[in-house]
């Protein structure tokens, strides 16, 4: 972070404000928020997941599901750009079964 934080600054871009202090751990005001990744997890095997790579719900045919729910585990970051990479291959996977 802090090698971003310099590199903003060079390019002029912004500036980066650290605020966790390594001896005090997680500072009081981290926001938390709520996704509600692996509800309706991914897998081939209906024992296994709700939805399966095409994001198809297992025994209904016409069902989709495209967001975060989908993923069998969380990460670190936001899941936006995921969850927007994954509505894009659903919408490319439609359009060709719709041909």
């Amino acid at each position: 972070m802090e090698i971003i934080g310099i590199e903003l600054a060079r390019a002029g871009l912004g500036r980066l404000q650290l605020k966790i202090d390594d001896s005090s751990g997680w500072p009081s005001d981290v926001g938390w928020v709520c996704h509600h990744i692996g509800t309706t997890r991914m897998s081939d095997h209906p024992a296994q997941g709700v939805v399966d790579r095409h994001c198809r719900v297992h025994g209904i045919h016409n069902l989709f599901v495209a967001g975060s729910s989908v993923f069998p585990t969380a990460g670190s970051g936001t899941p936006t750009m995921m969850i927007l990479a994954l509505a894009i291959r659903l919408a490319a996977h439609l359009k060709r079964q719709l041909r």
